[in-house]
């Protein structure tokens, strides 16, 4: 039940940007897999691209993108209860480094030369 939930109210939920961050990347050559189908636009106060796949699309984004930052740890999340307040990539990898160091016992969080960490 759960990856039927994850597949039909989290995995749609496509990435988003400004209309201004748009722009910047496309000049500066970066996002070529980009589109207006797989992602959401925003101009003021405004969606270029409606409707939305879901009212709270960015949200579901969002939690998606935490989803995929902390399955890096290499480890079931079923079990994780995260609150996450202005989060982001940078920020989830912190908090991925600062969990496995404490499940390792290591400075960085990834016992050097280890294909795998354990994190119970």
């Amino acid at each position: 039940a759960r990856r039927a939930e994850f597949a039909t109210e989290l995995a749609p939920a496509r990435t988003f940007t400004t209309a201004a961050q748009a722009r910047a990347m496309i000049a500066a050559g970066l996002g070529r897999g980009g589109s207006l189908e797989n992602a959401i636009v925003c101009d003021g106060d405004r969606w270029i691209n409606p409707p939305l796949r879901f009212p709270n699309e960015p949200v579901r984004h969002k939690l998606l993108d935490l989803i995929g930052d902390l399955a890096l740890g290499g480890r079931p999340l079923e079990r994780m209860h995260v609150h996450a307040h202005g989060a982001g990539h940078a920020l989830h990898v912190r908090f991925l480094k600062e969990l496995l160091a404490a499940a390792c016992g290591m400075p960085d969080g990834l016992p050097r030369g280890s294909p795998a960490v354990s994190v119970r």
